[in-house]
């Protein structure tokens, strides 16, 4: 007997619309949604523990800048650390792909560490 899932052919096209010379990326768009939606669920953790939502926009531009940087790092050192290492100025093209989630997550942690070490509150 064979594998059902062996009939499934996934070719998904990286790029969900383009508009002009600027093309929006499925990926790129689920990264905006989850930004979108932990703000959303942090404002409202706020409100119930009656936080000061002063520090919701830091802590977010913190975070995301971790989870960008993290993501984009991980991709170069874990899966092409030979190409970027002889090509550094590739490294900062993010729209050029090469994002890991699991950078990400390890860069929005450490990005969340330093946010409350110099906010203690």
């Amino acid at each position: 007997m064979e594998p059902v899932f062996s009939e499934i052919i996934w070719n998904v096209r990286p790029d969900l619309v383009h508009l002009g010379p600027f093309a929006v990326r499925w990926y790129g768009l689920l990264f905006g949604l989850a930004f979108i939606a932990s703000y959303l669920i942090v404002r409202h953790q706020f409100r119930i523990e009656g936080k000061d939502e002063r520090h919701l926009d830091p802590q977010l531009i913190w975070t995301v800048a971790g989870i960008v940087v993290g993501a984009r790092l991980a991709h170069v050192l874990f899966y092409e650390p030979a190409f970027y290492f002889s090509h550094p100025g590739r490294i900062l093209r993010i729209w050029e792909g090469g994002l890991a989630s699991h950078g990400g997550l390890i860069g929005g942690v450490a990005a969340l560490f330093l946010y409350t070490r110099r906010r203690p509150e």
